[in-house]
């Protein structure tokens, strides 16, 4: 019997970005561990994501929406798309 999957919630304290990726993560029963796993992004990397100490480069990106499309009906593209559009970045350049 393995550890339990440790489930996130979305917080106040999270970015934008952070929380479209624990609630995408959460529809597809997906856990950090797994992103760990099968990307090869580091637990620190992911977090500082979720934090908004960081966002993602755009391979890594990519390879987050593709592993979340797996686990849900949505193509990685449409999965891509909502995921820059929470970057603040991307919120800026609408003004």
């Amino acid at each position: 019997m393995g550890r339990p999957r440790k489930v996130l919630r979305p917080s106040p304290e999270m970015s934008s970005f952070g929380i479209w990726l624990v609630v995408e993560m959460n529809k597809s029963n997906i856990t950090i561990l797994d992103i760990v796993n099968n990307v090869g992004i580091s637990y620190s990397v992911i977090y500082s994501w979720i934090r908004g100490d960081s966002t993602p480069r755009i391979l890594n990106l990519i390879e987050v929406c593709d592993m979340l499309s797996w686990a849900t009906n949505k193509r990685p593209y449409d999965l891509m798309s909502d995921a820059i559009c929470k970057f603040p970045e991307a919120v800026y350049a609408h003004k």
